[in-house]
């Protein structure tokens, strides 16, 4: 068949509260098929967005994601973060407040460092993503990883395609 419209739903709502009454606690349900024909007649609406958007529903997806808007920032601010003479920042990257880098580092090309990451002396971090409080051990090596918040490496750990849950210790 042929769609009528070009358009997608990039999954971003806005509801009455009593629209959620209509999913069953603990069912999957899809709220494109299953809920929304159900109130249609109640009035829905749309807003076209015309800027940035990307699917980012897989971990290379989401770096990706990383990348082009960090090669779209003008300002990566660095404002509130350490970083030791002896490291190298190799941009695009981003360090968030808070951010301490040690002595011989390597951090990026594309590294986001949330606020308050520490990454310890002689550890490179390429093509990934740390989020708040995340910490890299001494020697560790990351690329194309994603650390969640408060999680860790421990020291002298290669890490190549990762995704370490919140709050994960080293092992």
């Amino acid at each position: 068949g042929t769609a009528p419209t070009n358009l997608i739903n990039a999954g971003a709502y806005i509801l009455r509260s009593d629209i959620l009454d209509l999913v069953e606690p603990g069912v999957k349900t899809s709220i494109e098929r299953e809920v929304y024909p159900r109130v249609l007649d109640q009035g829905l609406y749309g807003f076209r967005f015309s800027g940035f958007w990307v699917d980012a529903g897989t971990p290379e997806a989401y770096l990706e994601a990383h990348r082009e808007l960090l090669d779209r920032m003008e300002d990566r601010g660095w404002e509130g973060a350490v970083m030791d003479g002896t490291a190298h920042m190799r941009g695009p990257s981003l360090l968030g407040p808070g951010a301490v880098v040690g002595a011989d580092c390597q951090v990026g090309p594309y590294a986001t460092l949330g606020e308050d990451c520490v990454i310890g002396k002689g550890a490179k971090v390429v093509n990934s993503v740390l989020h708040a409080g995340a910490k890299v051990g001494k020697r560790s090596s990351l690329y194309n990883c994603i650390l969640g918040e408060g999680a860790e490496t421990g020291e002298g750990e290669v890490l190549e395609g990762a995704v370490l849950e919140d709050g994960r210790s080293p092992s």
